[in-house]
């Protein structure tokens, strides 16, 4: 992880030259890390009560049964990569005093049943406001907030001559409780006019007296015997229960991107504020690009020009309220890669294939292939006669070469994309040569001992030799011809180069090459007589005396990995075991 631990594996453990550790001083390391992503989690619940969504119902609030008072919250949060986990779960609920408190018994179920929400939920007032709060164990939380609206069920009716009066206090916003109602100051009282006051005002709770002025006044009679007052408030601070507040609009853009080169402008990331809503609009505003799809939350685009320029978003939520968000981008000149690759086999007379197809440049400036420029230089062994193509190599994506020499080559190629911009790179290849194959024969007897054979009686007195080929290639290649050839000492002078040799090459039949010793080792041409690689030959004869056997072969070069039209018969390997 520091250049003195990278110093010390040199000295201490790897033993590295003093080559290497200057490299370690005086250029560069790097380290490498692999991420994970963050999970995302998105936390919601619903609240029923008696079987029924009442989830944010402010516009059909439930009357309560007095029998049945019961609610139950279900977990419906999520995470975004499907193997982490929520591991923790606060629920809490709102009370009208003190703000947000714990729901008891609740802690981490992913179902609540509370059995009575007016004595669980102490001081909740009439609506049931709660909020959820998720987290994973790699640290990703979320919470969600809704209500639940209710009203009260119709009280029984007052005795003759009394009547009832409900005082409520309420958030004119939300409609929630912001003091608890009062249900029994006024309960069974005489008929007549009262006069009703608000609560007082508190640091976070005032008055809205243009509304609901205070005190109201309120008659009962026989024919009104059950009335209701109401004041509204204005939560001007602290913690509060969910209000419907503007959405947060998040767009994710890159920095800096080349001309020519897809990007998105992302505004997934945004969001509603308010309980169970949602971003139903995203606009979307990109001077000087060019649209490749509008995906809703995103948009692809693409610039022509290099420079600065803003990317802006807008969004609405379900109510029609907007955020917005802007970023810049910078646009620069679309700079190509260069990029070469070099297949085939690397010898002598055979096919290689340089490519440029792997390089690279911006989708809306791709590399202009008419504009590519190849050179191949010889740094040792052969000479620019020794390349061999057809045609120009500039403008072409890719190009067989043949190399008739071994050495070392540079290969350098330049491309420019449609915007005009060039890149180059180099390679260095080496062409290995094509070794000639190792010519032997071998006798059917060890080594060192002297190949008798014995005219057969049987045989028209005929002596047979069996001579076997056991040429190879040193480099893999293909031995496709081969001759036997052999002489008889027929002054028995131990001298062979002044006698009449012969070849066969099918292994039966043998004739007479025309030539002595030396014109057949240097004029017999396998290349025009022979035809297979034969493995054996059998020669009888009746001839006593020494006889002189030797063997010639020839490689081929598949057509597949070379230009056949570039090549010449000197061009494929030979070799015999003449001495």
């Amino acid at each position: 992880s520091t250049l003195d631990e990278a110093l010390h594996l040199a000295d201490d453990v790897g033993g590295w030259g003093e080559n290497t550790k200057d490299e370690f001083r005086t250029e560069y390391y790097n380290r490498e890390a692999t991420v994970s992503p963050q999970p995302v989690v998105t936390a919601d619940f619903t609240i029923s009560y008696l079987g029924d969504d009442v989830t944010d119902n402010s516009d059909n609030p439930v009357t309560i049964d007095p029998s049945d008072k019961s609610l139950m919250l279900e977990d419906q949060s999520s995470v975004s990569i499907s193997s982490v986990h929520i591991t923790d779960r606060t629920w809490q609920y709102w009370d009208i005093s003190s703000g947000w408190k714990d729901v008891p018994g609740s802690k981490n179920k992913t179902t609540v049943n509370i059995s009575d929400m007016d004595t669980v939920l102490d001081g909740s007032g009439i609506n049931k406001a709660f909020k959820l709060i998720c987290s994973t164990a790699r640290g990703a939380s979320d919470l969600a907030t809704h209500t639940a609206y209710f009203k009260a069920a119709p009280p029984p009716p007052p005795p003759p001559g009394r009547a009832d009066i409900f005082v409520y206090y309420l958030d004119k916003k939300t409609g929630a409780d912001v003091f608890a109602s009062d249900l029994t100051t006024y309960k069974g009282v005489d008929y007549g006019t009262y006069t009703i006051y608000a609560k007082p005002d508190t640091d976070k709770i005032k008055l809205d007296t243009a509304t609901t002025p205070s005190p109201q006044t309120v008659t009962v009679n026989s024919s009104n015997n059950q009335a209701t007052v109401t004041f509204y408030y204005t939560v001007t601070g602290g913690d509060k229960p969910p209000t419907h507040d503007s959405p947060s609009a998040i767009l994710d853009l890159p920095e800096e991107i080349m001309a020519g080169q897809p990007v998105k402008a992302d505004g997934s990331d945004s969001w509603s504020n308010n309980p169970g809503g949602y971003i139903s609009a995203y606009y979307f505003d990109y001077e000087g690009a060019n649209l490749i799809s509008d995906n809703g939350s995103n948009v692809m685009l693409w610039y022509p020009q290099t420079g600065t320029y803003t990317v802006e978003l807008e969004v609405e939520d379900e109510g029609g309220r907007s955020d917005f968000d802007e970023k810049d981008i910078e646009v620069t000149p679309p700079i190509p890669t260069a990029v070469i690759t070099v297949s085939g086999k690397l010898k002598e007379n055979r096919k290689v294939t340089i490519d440029s197809s792997q390089s690279t440049s911006t989708k809306y400036y791709p590399i202009d292939i008419a504009r590519t420029i190849w050179t191949i230089t010889p740094l040792s062994g052969g000479t620019e006669a020794d390349i061999k193509y057809h045609g120009i190599l500039n403008g072409s994506e890719s190009k067989d070469i043949l190399f008739k020499k071994a050495g070392r080559y540079r290969i350098k190629l330049t491309v420019t994309n449609t915007y005009g911009r060039s890149a180059s790179a180099e390679q260095t290849i080496t062409i290995a040569p094509d070794l000639p194959p190792v010519a032997k024969i071998y006798l059917p007897t060890p080594t060192g001992m002297e190949y008798k054979v014995y005219r057969d009686p049987k045989d028209s007195n005929l002596a047979a030799f069996d001579i076997f080929n056991g040429s190879f290639s040193p480099d893999d290649d293909i031995i496709n011809k081969a001759v036997m050839m052999y002489c008889y000492d027929s002054n028995n002078d131990g001298d062979y180069k002044d006698e009449q040799w012969y070849y066969s090459k099918n292994g039966t039949s043998w004739i007479t090459t025309g030539m002595d010793y030396t014109a057949t080792v240097n004029n017999f041409n396998i290349f025009s007589i022979a035809t297979v690689n034969i493995p054996m030959a059998t020669l009888k004869n009746k001839n006593v005396g020494d006889y002189y056997f030797a063997v010639r072969v020839m490689e081929s070069i598949p057509a597949e990995e070379t230009m056949i039209e570039f090549l010449i018969e000197s061009d494929y390997r030979r070799a015999d075991s003449f001495n």
